[in-house]
């Protein structure tokens, strides 16, 4: 079986020009001060049609990235998304969305998507949001491609630990505005290379098989790089492939990197 090679071209310009500046930049500490303030939600003025359910959490997620969010640094976006009584979404509860988006529409109609009022959502809508995911569908979102999005991982290397963390919120200590993890855990198994992977995935969101294929194969498989410290989680879709890349540099603005954004669905 011949290897995948990554496309040379990406967004317009070289693939290795637009990857080197994703991870350029280094994170500054997330380690929360003894009188931080997590920031509390309150989301009551969103568009609930324009969010969907995320199977088993109580959680909704925009359909797609949110427009005014690009070109903003990871802490910046983050801050933002706060300001305005949402968050950024884990890498588990993007990926639970991401599976759970490719079996609705392998399903062809018999299941359903349903928005954050728990209507089901339209099959040509639904089919939007899939190819938006796995694909460079839909280019009016997220700059000039499928989607590019941040993701609420931070990886850290603690002493012979290396952690994920996870569910940041915005703290002032000190009257100076910082994130705070509001989990901290150990990483668990998962691919060690990068590598195109299948689709099952550990408790983190990360997946633990190697996909079959070594091309691009949407709906079956999709990119992975693997966690580097003291850099951050994000996702893309592209012609070529669909990625979680688990090295992005925190601090790179792109005005084509947005987010999708998470509301308490309850």
């Amino acid at each position: 079986m011949s290897k995948f090679t990554i496309p040379t071209e990406f967004m317009g310009v070289s693939t290795e020009d637009a990857y080197k500046r994703v991870l350029e930049g280094t994170p500054k500490s997330d380690t929360p001060e003894p009188d931080a303030s997590p920031t509390t939600f309150n989301n009551s003025n969103i568009v609930r049609s324009d969010y969907i359910k995320i199977p088993e959490t109580k959680e909704i997620i925009s359909r797609f990235e949110l427009p005014g969010y690009n070109n903003m640094n990871w802490e910046n976006t983050n801050f933002k998304l706060h300001d305005n009584g949402l968050y950024m979404p884990t890498i588990p509860d993007f990926m639970k969305h991401f599976l759970n988006v490719i079996d609705v529409f392998k399903s062809k109609g018999k299941k359903s998507l349903l928005d954050a009022n728990g209507n089901p959502v339209s099959e040509k809508d639904t089919e939007d949001i899939y190819k938006h995911l796995t694909t460079n569908h839909l280019p009016q979102y997220g700059g000039n491609y499928g989607t590019w999005t941040w993701l609420d991982g931070l990886f850290r290397q603690d002493r012979n630990s290396f952690k994920l963390n996870s569910e940041h919120r915005t703290s002032k200590v000190n009257g100076q505005r910082t994130l705070t993890a509001g989990k901290s855990e150990s990483l668990e198994s998962c691919l060690s290379e990068n590598k195109w992977a299948g689709l099952k995935l550990n408790r983190q969101g990360l997946p633990v098989e190697k996909s079959s294929s070594e091309s691009n194969r949407p709906g079956e498989n999709f990119y992975f790089w693997t966690p580097v410290a003291n850099r951050v989680a994000g996702f893309d879709a592209y012609s070529g492939w669909a990625g979680l890349d688990c090295g992005g540099g925190p601090s790179v603005a792109d005005p084509g990197l947005g987010v999708y954004a998470v509301a308490q669905g309850v």
